[in-house]
């Protein structure tokens, strides 16, 4: 593998490592957060190094996090900004060419896992975060997940169709 295809495998990874982190810090409440966090970062990355390279993942765990950023900032000011950002910021991937199904499928969570991993910090130095931001991000982000989930979708789609018309010809 090149160097991007490296460095998206390793973010893919460290995505999708801290959305299950995320889920099982919810199923079991008792483990320490940091803890779980740092260990699904970790191991997400040490996999995602050395797994096949997923540049549509990797691309949609960095916009997870640009995408969380601008949203918790202007969801009290302006709820149809940060509407507009869960909704805009997904599509980007429309650029990013997926390599195969299994990346397709790993997007909307390393998505979400580069959202949860920002509130996760913003919690950590805050001291809390206040249940109209939480649950305004949330629901906004979620909706980001699916945009990211059906852009790469509809790329690797009319990809192979393009390769299968083109063979035929």
């Amino acid at each position: 593998m090149v160097g991007y295809e490296r460095v998206s495998s390793v973010l893919s990874g460290v995505g999708m490592g801290a959305f299950l982190a995320f889920i099982l810090s919810i199923r079991f409440p008792s483990v320490n957060l940091t803890v779980s966090f740092l260990l699904g970062i970790g191991l997400g990355g040490l996999l995602g190094a050395f797994s096949r390279p997923t540049p549509s993942s990797g691309t949609a765990f960095f916009l997870g996090i640009i995408s969380s950023l601008l949203v918790t900032v202007t969801v009290l000011k302006n709820p149809s900004v940060g509407l507009l950002l869960s909704i805009i910021l997904p599509l980007l991937l429309f650029f990013t060419v997926p390599s195969g199904m299994v990346d397709v499928m790993a997007t909307p969570l390393s998505y979400l896992g580069g959202v949860v991993l920002i509130l996760w910090v913003e919690y950590l130095f805050t001291g809390g975060l206040s249940g109209e931001v939480l649950g305004r991000t949330a629901y906004l982000e979620v909706l980001g997940a699916i945009v990211a989930l059906f852009t790469p979708l509809s790329k690797w789609i009319s990809v192979v169709l393009s390769k299968r018309l083109r063979a035929k010809l």
